[in-house]
């Protein structure tokens, strides 16, 4: 098959249907769909039979998301591969659409897309990606290059086939640094340019997608369609990454810049003010998570590693905090710091 659909899964059979069911409505056809199934304990599997002889279901103990999506890599030999979440899913034209421009464009290893927010209120919110950044970010200052297209002239079939859309050119490398620009479900990655040293973070199911699309867009460039092709579901259960502790997400970033950033010499000798002081904001702030979570080792320790850094951007805030962090009794005054600004957010929202 020209394009392997890789869908990792952990207990979430319900959402899991409709997922594979957007990708067996796809306009294009030349596809296999490989389900892993992390470990669930619910009916997945039951679930998956009713797919027999349209999907490769794949059963593994429970490793984390970014093992099984490694797993099903290592276990296909398609030219493209197009990862899909379990609680995601696709509109129609999007393999079509992304395989036409990868075809164009030979020599980049991906393209990625916007994307709708599906609340559970019933909500959509469109150009979902644009909720990652601030309101001033432009794309023109983040790609080379620009091109604009439409259905008809990539021979894509679509409701409008004059409905046009731009693609841009360039690498994600350098603004990944400071924010995600890839949801995974958006993306179709050309397997030629799957180094060896270039995979999935398997230990760490929070950034581990996050470097991985950063290291592939600096080695061979990336498109970016800005047009939404996927549908991002936003809910919270029980195995949402989004639910974890703030510190385990700060601590986890932290450690992405670490190996990423900071272990590539001729960047970090070019950035080394950026990625100190970004790094001086995120140890400050998990020292407070830390403090708050009564682990006043942790939190000395992040601190020990702040006052090593070269280059710092503190402001009164800043100093402020790192002064109640010093003080006796310091968790329970940050824990009501907090509460009070709970009851200003509530206030406000009431006003």
């Amino acid at each position: 098959m020209k394009v392997s659909v890789i869908i990792p899964t952990y207990n979430r059979s319900g959402l899991l249907l409709e997922a594979v069911d957007s990708v067996l409505n796809q306009t294009y056809r030349d596809f296999e769909i490989i389900v892993v199934d992390d470990g669930s304990t619910d009916d997945t599997e039951k679930q998956m039979g009713r797919y027999s002889g349209k999907i490769t279901y794949i059963k593994q103990h429970n490793a984390g998301v970014n093992a099984a999506r490694n797993h099903a890599i290592s276990a296909t030999h398609s030219e493209y591969i197009a990862l899909l979440d379990n609680d995601d899913r696709w509109l129609n034209f999007k393999l079509e659409l992304q395989v036409a421009l990868l075809e164009q464009h030979r020599d980049v290893g991906f393209v990625f897309s916007d994307f709708m927010i599906s609340k559970e209120s019933g909500i959509e919110i469109r150009s979902g990606l644009r909720t990652w950044h601030p309101p001033q970010h432009a794309w023109n200052k983040i790609f080379d290059t620009k091109q604009r297209y439409s259905f008809k002239n990539l021979s894509v079939p679509h409701i409008d086939p004059d409905a046009e859309f731009d693609v841009y050119r360039g690498d994600i490398y350098y603004p990944s640094l400071f924010a995600p620009y890839v949801l995974p479900s958006t993306a179709l990655v050309r397997r030629r340019c799957l180094d060896p040293d270039i995979r999935l973070v398997d230990h760490d199911p929070t950034c581990g997608d996050w470097d991985f699309f950063s290291r592939l867009s600096h080695r061979y460039s990336s498109l970016y369609l800005d047009m939404e092709t996927t549908v991002n579901r936003s809910h919270e259960d029980a195995v949402r990454l989004t639910r974890l502790p703030q510190h385990l997400q700060l601590a986890r970033r932290l450690d992405m810049i670490e190996r990423v950033w900071k272990k590539d010499d001729l960047f970090y000798s070019g950035h080394q003010q950026e990625v100190d002081v970004l790094e001086d904001a995120l140890l400050l702030k998990l020292a407070a998570h830390q403090t708050m979570n009564n682990d006043k080792r942790a939190a000395r320790e992040s601190l020990r590693r702040r006052n090593q850094l070269k280059f710092k951007k503190r402001t009164i805030k800043d100093n402020l905090l790192a002064i109640i962090l010093s003080l006796p009794g310091s968790t329970r005054l940050l824990n009501y710091v907090q509460f009070l600004k709970q009851i200003y957010t509530v206030l406000r929202a009431r006003q």
